[in-house]
């Protein structure tokens, strides 16, 4: 692909790639940056049952331009309150009656 698009020069993070688990964090890294503002990062996450993600918290960043310097301060806005259990959501009632389904573990 990259020769078809003209690239000649291999990509050196690319070759530092060596087993599963690194393609996999490259992977799981380019959706992150790709989808960023389209809503999927929950969905992949918890799809990944990234259960570590889930429970940081929510930060901001507030940016300050004082004559052309920035300055950048995080802080914490949300904890989150994320368990094992909740990859899967409750089994409405109505829908557990309907075909007699059990609810899901912890709910």
């Amino acid at each position: 692909m990259r020769k078809r698009a003209g690239i000649t020069q291999p990509d050196a993070y690319l070759a530092t790639i060596t087993d599963a688990a690194g393609l996999r964090d490259l992977i799981r890294n380019e959706r992150r940056i790709e989808l960023c503002f389209e809503g999927f990062r929950f969905w992949d996450i918890r799809r990944w049952n990234d259960v570590a993600t889930m429970q940081k918290p929510v930060a901001a960043a507030y940016i300050t331009n004082t004559d052309g310097v920035y300055t950048y301060e995080y802080s914490n806005i949300e904890e989150r309150k994320y368990t094992a259990n909740m990859i899967y959501g409750p089994i409405p009632y109505n829908e557990s009656l309907k075909y007699n389904l059990d609810q899901n573990k912890d709910w």
